[in-house]
């Protein structure tokens, strides 16, 4: 049971501080330029965007973008862009799975393009 009535300051001791986000490393298995795809990938999204459950996902998707990059055979290349297309989905890193469509709908239907004065500006000069 609580005790009644207001609490002093005195009894208050427990600060909430908020804990930075930590950012997930690459695992000790991938290559140097796997490593650094990876990184790449962490740093560009924001800090609370993936989590430890990502981590296997996030390593195959960089060595699929290494796979890719050092690859010259077009059958292989096609099913790694298969694979990373996929993988970047299911992490969110496409725009079209980051945005939902109700508001990107309603942005794009909210866009103005310019005005007839600006247009008739346009043509002056």
């Amino acid at each position: 049971m609580q005790p009644r009535g207001r609490q002093s300051s005195a009894s208050i001791v427990a600060i909430h501080a908020p804990t930075p986000a930590s950012r997930l490393s690459p695992p000790d298995y991938l290559s140097k330029a796997e490593a650094q795809i990876f990184r790449d990938i962490v740093a560009n999204a924001p800090a609370k965007h993936f989590t430890r459950n990502d981590e296997l996902l996030l390593a195959t998707f960089a060595k699929v973008t290494h796979q890719i990059r050092q690859t010259t055979d077009p059958g292989e290349l096609l099913r790694a862009a298969r694979t990373q297309t996929l993988l970047a989905t299911k992490l969110r890193l496409t725009p079209s799975s980051r945005l939902d469509a109700k508001t990107n709908a309603r942005a794009t239907a909210n866009a103005r393009g310019p005005s007839v004065y600006d247009l008739m500006r346009a043509d002056d000069a």
